[in-house]
């Protein structure tokens, strides 16, 4: 096979509140492609607007009333294209979808679509991913999606979903666990640069036993510790140092994960604040654009070019998260969007 020269990524955080609407995961993850795609060169979007059309002619018109922001490379209407019964309407999306993916994902340029938090992708959303898992003629995509394993039914749609796809195709399951003590004390060894592991164990202990070895709370606790003046960087001895009264450490620690980032949010710029609380009651990926918009809620109305700054320190702080390029931010994990809410 011809060694790719770059490949696409299609990533967004598949939460979604009660209520939402169909499609809502499909939706985000492709308005993120689509601002993408506005940034590549026209030749890039020509080549991809002629495979479209075609493969697909006017009736590549459906998914842009699914997507609207795919209009970026597809510029036909049919208002007719979805009428019908509700069934044929949902195999002619699932066929005109999976020929969609199958056109922008070439040996030259594979896609890889990541969906975070499938326990909570709505029906209609799974139906799409379904078809594409089960395509064999899709040789330039994959698909990895990620859940937690105690939130999901064993008899949900997720579940379901998997395993008919693993009748048409293999389909490979990696189950994370929390790290070991002795894992999490090698890493918190390289964290801190410390080279030997009996340096840090006093301070495994602690923080296992707040976190039970979720590599993402054991960060936020070692940040809080940080904050709390218990752990920095020495410019006497070039390196990290911590107070190790195991009992004082453990009352000074929050008691849940939520907590502990509210803490961290808390001692960020009084914008940033307002923003996170902002972007938590939204859709998992914003826009800057429609971030802007949204300031005005709570505080003066703030431009793009000034939320640009905020947020690029959001990234760095590891608050947010967002592609390169891209003006479409989410959060780095769900936890700090509930703290933001």
């Amino acid at each position: 096979m011809k060694q790719a020269s770059r490949t696409d990524w299609i990533s967004v955080d598949a939460k979604s509140r009660a209520g939402a609407d169909p499609f809502s995961a499909i939706v985000e993850a492709f308005t993120g492609f689509a601002e993408d795609l506005k940034q590549r060169d026209t030749e890039e979007l020509e080549r991809i607007r002629s495979c479209i059309q075609k493969q697909l002619g006017a009736e590549a018109a459906i998914l842009t009333t699914v997507v609207p922001m795919l209009k970026v490379v597809i510029d036909c209407e049919d208002e007719s294209a979805m009428n019908g019964s509700k069934e044929n309407a949902m195999n002619k999306l699932k066929y005109i979808f999976q020929t969609f993916v199958s056109a922008i994902s070439t040996a030259e340029r594979p896609v890889i679509m990541f969906l975070d938090d499938l326990q909570w992708c709505d029906s209609a959303s799974l139906d799409l991913i379904l078809a594409l898992l089960t395509d064999l003629d899709m040789r330039y995509f994959m698909f990895i999606g990620s859940y937690r394993s105690d939130e999901v039914e064993p008899d949900g749609e997720l579940l379901r979903c998997f395993e008919v796809a693993t009748i048409v195709q293999p389909v490979a399951r990696i189950e994370m666990a929390n790290l070991p003590k002795d894992k999490l004390n090698l890493l918190l060894l390289d964290a801190l640069q410390r080279e030997d592991e009996d340096e840090t164990m006093e301070l495994t202990e602690v923080i296992y036993k707040k976190t039970s070895g979720n590599i993402f709370h054991s960060m936020q606790v070692l940040e809080e510790l940080q904050r709390k003046k218990r752990l920095s960087f020495s410019r006497m001895t070039f390196q990290w140092e911590w107070d190790v009264d195991s009992k004082a450490l453990e009352d000074l620690l929050s008691e849940n994960v939520v907590e502990t980032v509210m803490g961290k949010i808390s001692n960020t710029h009084p914008d940033l604040q307002r923003i996170l609380v902002l972007a938590a009651y939204t859709r998992s990926g914003i826009d800057v654009d429609t971030l802007s918009q949204l300031t005005v809620i709570n505080g003066p109305l703030l431009s793009s070019d000034e939320l640009l700054p905020i947020l690029g320190k959001a990234v760095a702080d590891g608050l947010l998260a967002n592609t390169v390029g891209s003006r479409i931010y989410s959060f780095g994990h769900d936890r700090i969007q509930e703290a933001g809410e």
